[in-house]
């Protein structure tokens, strides 16, 4: 999957306005043309990638498994996402090594697909020069536990639905472990806590994640300055476009 380009990435395939493959985040974060792919977007990418390790370190320090933590704190941490890239880029359970995600197996994929789903969506955004940037790592990283959020209140609705089902129509009341939420609660509890009737995750906030390193970047001067100079690209590269036509 991320071995090739895809999202109508990378130079082949690209149709941005502006410099077309390449990598928006590195440009205006670190002033670096670098090839964009989907296996740099989420693989390779300082920004990106590091949104996906603060999901991947706080889940590890939840469940704390002393082997996890050697395993993460004993290798590069600009590499993580790669060693594991089958884990947190599709969601695999299967022969991983990771203690945590093993103890998180029928949960895992949805934090995942939550994970994927933002950090695309941000890309999208930031390749198109008419929108906004959204280069906040905190923003992105807060809305990815958002959405995980909505996964388990959307589980565990699922599950109610499931008990009320088999109390009221075949009248059988399974054992609480063995019951849906019983089973909701497994697979859920270690991740999330009830406060005054909602679910929140215990992920801590990305300043504070476990075992990162936050990256420093550039001046939002420097940055809004590149920015001004790709709009002028994106707009040079239309007009010429039109005056083809």
């Amino acid at each position: 999957m991320y071995e090739h380009d895809g999202f109508l990435m990378g130079p082949e395939r690209c149709i941005k306005k502006h410099w077309k493959g390449t990598c928006d985040a590195c440009y205006l974060l670190k002033n670096e043309h670098v090839r964009e792919t989907l296996k740099h977007t989420l693989t390779e990418c300082p920004f990106y990638t590091s949104i996906m390790r603060a999901i991947f370190f706080n889940t590890i320090h939840i469940i704390d498994n002393d082997e996890d933590k050697r395993r993460i704190l004993n290798g590069n941490e600009e590499s993580i996402v790669k060693l594991h890239a089958r884990e947190l880029i599709t969601g695999s359970t299967k022969h991983t090594k990771i203690q945590a995600i093993k103890r998180l197996n029928k949960v895992w994929p949805s934090i995942v697909g939550a994970m994927i789903d933002k950090i695309m969506c941000t890309r999208h955004q930031n390749a198109n020069s008419d929108s906004p940037t959204q280069l906040n790592a905190s923003a992105i990283y807060d809305s990815i536990c958002t959405e995980i959020e909505l996964y388990a209140r959307t589980a565990k609705r699922k599950a109610e639905v499931k008990q009320n089902k088999l109390q009221i129509r075949y009248q059988y009341c399974p054992k609480e472990e063995e019951s849906p939420i019983g089973k909701w609660k497994k697979e859920w509890g270690p991740l999330i806590f009830e406060n005054n009737g909602r679910i929140r995750l215990r992920f801590k906030d990305f300043q504070d994640s476990p075992y990162l390193t936050i990256p420093q970047y550039e001046t939002d001067a420097d940055i809004q300055r590149r920015n001004s100079l790709r709009i002028h690209q994106a707009n040079y590269n239309t007009q010429r476009t039109n005056s083809n036509q």
